[in-house]
């Protein structure tokens, strides 16, 4: 399964404001990573985040059982984005919003993207084997191996893809795909950065996972 991850900020706080939902069925994959609420007080951004990721799982899991079209299942969650009341996002009211959906289908791939200004794909990596971190209760906690190897961008800078951050006011476009990756990292807004390395992806990305 591919999988979408946002680079967290250059602060103290990298990771703020970072939700994410996965999905994985028979002949579908879908993918969705975002962020809002980036500068705000941690204690009051978080229930915000939660909850909002919370009916996004719902969503997605309702969608995929009603659509056959990876399309409509892109469309389907921009519809509730766009549909979302401003409160819903906390103190931001989602105008500090960057939103990616990645979608694999029987005969289609695709990503779609609002409010970030990069984002690229593992097309020539290799992940090293998981680090075991802890154990708490009946949860096993994991780091992800880092990517060695070359990161490519899936467009180029001045694509309509990569857009101003916010709740967008139609429906963005859908990038189709025509390479796969294990994995795909985006670039929120309003942060910009030439190129992914090393240094870039071990300081400002979480990789840390329960099973």
């Amino acid at each position: 399964m591919s999988m979408l991850e946002l680079i967290g900020n250059d602060t103290d706080t990298p990771f703020l404001g970072l939700f994410g939902v996965n999905h994985n069925g028979d002949n579908c994959d879908v993918s969705i990573a975002g962020r809002f609420g980036f500068r705000a007080d941690p204690c009051v951004i978080f229930p915000f985040l939660r909850q909002f990721e919370f009916q996004l799982k719902t969503l997605l899991s309702e969608c995929i059982t009603a659509e056959t079209e990876v399309q409509e299942w892109i469309r389907s969650i921009w519809t509730f984005v766009m549909e979302t009341p401003t409160s819903a996002f906390g103190p931001s009211e989602g105008k500090d919003l960057s939103f990616v959906i990645y979608a694999k289908g029987a005969d289609f791939e695709g990503i779609s993207a609002s409010g970030i200004t990069g984002i690229w794909g593992s097309m020539d990596c290799q992940q090293a084997p998981p680090k075991k971190l802890w154990e708490i209760d009946d949860k096993t906690f994991y780091l992800e191996g880092k990517m060695v190897g070359e990161w490519s961008p899936l467009v180029k800078p001045n694509h309509p893809m990569l857009s101003t951050k916010g709740i967008p006011e139609k429906w963005p476009g859908v990038f189709q795909l025509h390479r796969s990756s294990q994995l795909f990292i985006a670039c929120p807004s309003p942060h910009r950065i030439s190129s992914l390395n090393e240094s870039t992806l071990s300081n400002r990305m979480s990789g840390i996972y329960a099973q």
